[in-house]
């Protein structure tokens, strides 16, 4: 299942972030696969995705709920391991990316990092 790796690497805080996009979205996302599954090389054992969202992409919030979700832990040897843990998940639907420049995002991130460095 797709939600094994996002819960094998949710963390402690077991949060996990579902993203909506519409069909007519699509087009805006060019560095994410969306599709059901993603075969890489002669294995696709434990369906690894991996979405690239650019800086400032704009979300709606949807809703936050809690759930036990049950998912595997691949192990070296023998069959992965099933797992239920309880998770907070937050549910968003993409809405655009950013309009902001690439020098724009340049100089609002040396803004962070100089107000955020110790002097």
């Amino acid at each position: 299942m797709l939600h094994d790796v996002a819960c094998r690497f949710s963390g402690s805080g077991h949060i996990l972030l579902e993203i909506i996009v519409h069909l007519r979205h699509f087009e805006d996302c060019p560095y994410a696969y969306l599709g059901k599954s993603l075969v890489i090389g002669e294995t696709n054992s434990d369906n690894e995705h991996e979405v690239l969202l650019n800086l400032f992409t704009k979300f709606k919030y949807i809703s936050k709920t809690t759930k036990d979700i049950t998912y595997n832990v691949p192990q070296i040897l023998g069959a992965p391991v099933e797992k239920t843990e309880e998770f907070i998940v937050y549910t968003m639907e993409y809405v655009a990316n950013s309009n902001k420049t690439r020098e724009e995002i340049n100089e609002y991130l040396i803004k962070l990092v100089n107000e955020y460095s110790p002097n």
